[in-house]
């Protein structure tokens, strides 16, 4: 957190960005015994990400196409820690810069016919964050209804830290601690 309060983006300039892929890079290959069950984990997140991509495209073309101020346009989005791990396990190219950067507020990449990332390489919080909105076009019932569409993705929000442990833990050589949920 900066000292104006605003969050710090992670390896915002060019540089920085390039050196975490590359460490991490290294750090995977490196490893790649040890990490076996994270590459396993990754792919099943991955898998269960593709499943929810429909419903959120289908959201996006109901809600943000009418929306007068879409959130892409002013909020400060960026790749995590394991937006990388993830990207980087499961062979996913990523952009070669930061979504957003401390001068300008919103998504460098988003343009007048939407997101110009392919969903599969964008930031996770474009896809847990559902705006009010977005919340009431789901239907109450069904399997892409409100509930089953937050299950997922807070699931999905639980295996993330999981595999930043896994990483960690194989990396470090120290034991596996789940962060709390």
């Amino acid at each position: 957190m900066a000292a104006d309060g605003v969050p710090q983006i992670p390896w915002e300039k060019p540089s920085r960005w390039r050196e975490a892929k590359w460490a991490l890079d290294r750090l995977t290959l490196e490893h790649r015994r040890a990490l076996e069950n994270a590459y396993r984990r990754a792919a099943d997140l991955r898998r269960r990400l593709h499943e929810l991509f429909p419903v959120m495209e289908a959201l996006g073309r109901e809600t943000c196409t009418c929306c007068a101020l879409p959130c892409c346009r002013t909020a400060r989005v960026w790749y995590d820690f394991r937006d990388l791990l993830l990207y980087r396990l499961t062979a996913v190219p990523l952009p070669p810069i930061q979504p957003a950067s401390s001068e300008r507020s919103g998504c460098r990449f988003l343009t007048s016919r939407g997101c110009s990332v392919e969903r599969a390489a964008r930031p996770w919080i474009c896809t847990w964050y559902l705006c009010p909105r977005q919340k009431r076009a789901l239907p109450d019932t069904g399997p892409r209804s409100r509930q089953a569409v937050l299950s997922a993705i807070e699931a999905i929000g639980r295996d993330r830290k999981r595999l930043e442990a896994e990483f960690l833990a194989a990396v470090t050589g120290a034991p596996q601690r789940f962060p709390s949920e």
